[in-house]
């Protein structure tokens, strides 16, 4: 029981910003190739909330638990065809509750943790070609070239009963209490360096806008502790597309394909017995304002939405 709430703690952790998003995106997931008509800036806030029930054995019932994260991000116009931008975590934090301990055996403490401030990225698009009209309908193209440099969080605290551990950039890394082994693996560790290169293409219409992108990731190599996230090495093809329906709400979808998804910087999932995690979600716009809005999508960390479920929540605004 130890063993695995020590698994879910430590890796159900609420993940952070999203795959490409130091590119301006309209589509959660998908950088775009299109520049702002307004020559302005895009800012960006992320919120994303995840539940999660992990089976126990028969008699003991289950764990459960749950997290939030915010990020920030903001992509700024360069002249008529450049694009610099930037995303981090401003913060996250989740819980994890064990089942009541079955008659006899030791009862499991609950797991709490909180990071803030990591995952820095930067990145700059420039837009070679351009076909639109004054409302930014037509057809664009970019490429563009973005960095995540290692770092570790700048503070991080867990605890688990009697016993909590810091880290961090100001964590001393220290433990205390009476059950110290059971702060496996190192959430706090720094996260790996990586380079993304990406090819994006954007098509804006009144009732239907498309985005899709080539990237390449290459993760550096860590040392000490591995990396608290996943790193996602190679190509991989990005699609999102959404349909207006009204003036104030459309639907549509991002596809990531083998790349990483929308929340890049993830706290990588250790759970004995999952299932491979959707590269694919269902996506909800609302606002009539373009370039603007909030993006909804509902999604699952395992693939399994009677087990985990993950709500990502982002708002736009362009000026």
């Amino acid at each position: 029981m130890i063993s695995r709430l020590v698994r879910a703690g430590i890796a159900i952790a609420v993940l952070s910003t999203t795959a490409s998003a130091q590119f301006s995106s309209d589509f959660p997931g998908v950088p775009r190739g299109a520049i702002s008509i307004r020559g302005g800036t895009q800012a960006r806030t992320e919120w994303t909330f995840t539940g999660n029930k992990i089976p126990g054995a028969a008699g003991v019932g289950d764990s459960i638990g749950g997290g939030i994260r915010v990020g920030l991000g903001r992509s700024y116009r360069v002249a008529d065809q450049f694009e610099l931008g930037y995303d981090f975590t401003l913060l996250d934090a989740n819980i994890q509750v064990p089942p009541s301990a079955a008659a006899g055996a030791p009862k499991s403490s609950n797991y709490m943790r909180g990071m803030a401030a990591y995952a820095f990225k930067l990145g700059a698009k420039m837009r070679p070609y351009s076909s639109v009209d004054q409302d930014g309908n037509g057809i664009e193209a970019s490429f563009g070239i973005a960095y995540q440099p290692t770092l570790k969080t700048l503070y991080g605290y867990a605890t688990s009963g009697d016993s909590s551990r810091t880290g961090g950039q100001f964590g001393n890394g220290t433990s205390s209490g009476s059950s110290n082994s059971l702060f496996k693996g190192n959430p706090f560790a720094s996260v790996q360096s990586s380079i993304m290169i990406a090819a994006m293409g954007s098509y804006r219409s009144k009732r239907f806008n498309a985005d899709a992108a080539l990237t390449n990731e290459s993760v550096g190599s860590g040392s000490g502790d591995p990396s608290p996230v996943a790193g996602y090495n190679g190509f991989a093809l990005r699609v999102g597309g959404a349909y207006r329906l009204t003036r104030g709400f459309a639907i549509g979808g991002s596809y990531w394909g083998s790349g990483a998804p929308p929340w890049r910087d993830d706290v990588r999932v250790d759970v004995a017995g999952k299932s491979k995690a959707t590269n694919y979600a269902l996506l909800f716009q609302f606002g009539a304002e373009a370039e603007g809005g909030t993006d909804l999508m509902i999604s699952s960390p395992t693939g399994n939405f009677a087990q985990s479920i993950r709500v990502y929540l982002r708002t736009r605004t362009t000026r």
